[in-house]
Parts: C-alpha cells; structure tokens; sequence
C-alpha cells in the first residue's frame, strides 16, 4: 500500500483503494502516446465542437421562434386595430343618426307647437275683435 500513491478519490463515499482513479488516469496517458497524433484529445474535441454546433442551431431555432412569435403579435395587433377602428366608425355613425334624429324630432315639436300657438292666437284675436 505504501507504493502505490494517494489520488483523490472519484466518490468520497468509497473508502476502498484509490488505485481504480490511478489505473483510469494511466490509462487515458497511454491511450493519447500510443496514438501518436493525439486522437484521444481530438476525440473530445469533436465532441466538444458537435455539442457548440448544436447549440448554436439550438439558438438559431429559438431565434427563428422569437421572430415568428413577434410576426404573430404584429398580425394580431394588426387585427385589434382593424376591429377598433370598425367599432369607432359604427359608434360614430350612430350617434350621428341618433343626432339627426333627435333634432328631426325637435324641430318637427317646435313647429307644432308654433302652429299651435298661432292658431290660438289668431282664434283668440278674432274671437276678441268680433265680439
């Protein structure tokens, strides 16, 4: 045991032999010499290169939502507009017939009642100047 030296262990829980941590570590070092060309480190770097460019179409994709989901808000903003201003151009036109209307009404009063006011009077003029 005093050969062998002390590597931190891999799970903290095991209290068995570190060797397991110092046989992987080992290992890794003859796999990158007898390779030569360092396949091993190129091995994880184009695991590494794979997972930035699925990232990135990741974004890319999330990108493409956003705008998609701003167009969708434009459309919907575009309908709510279009719909106010139908209800504005109906409430006006409205209120203008109610106006006419109203003073159609009025007007047609205020002759009635000055017809009949006249009348009243002309009875009561020629009633008196008869008499």
């Amino acid at each position: 045991m005093a050969l062998i030296p002390r590597y931190p262990r891999l799970n903290e829980a095991d209290t068995s032999d570190p060797a397991p941590v110092h046989k992987k570590s080992l290992a890794f070092c003859c796999r990158i010499f007898r390779d030569g060309t360092m396949g091993a480190l190129r091995g994880e770097e184009e695991e590494e290169e794979e997972e930035e460019e699925e990232e990135e179409e990741d974004e890319e994709e999330e990108e493409e939502d956003e705008e998609e989901e701003r167009e969708g808000q434009y459309i919907f903003f575009a309908e709510v507009v279009g719909v106010v201003v139908v209800v504005v151009v109906v409430v006006v036109v409205v209120v203008v017939v109610v106006v006419v209307v109203v003073a159609v009404t009025v007007a047609v009063a205020v002759a009635a009642t000055a017809a009949a006011a006249v009348a009243l009077v002309g009875d009561s003029n020629s009633s008196n100047g008869r008499n």
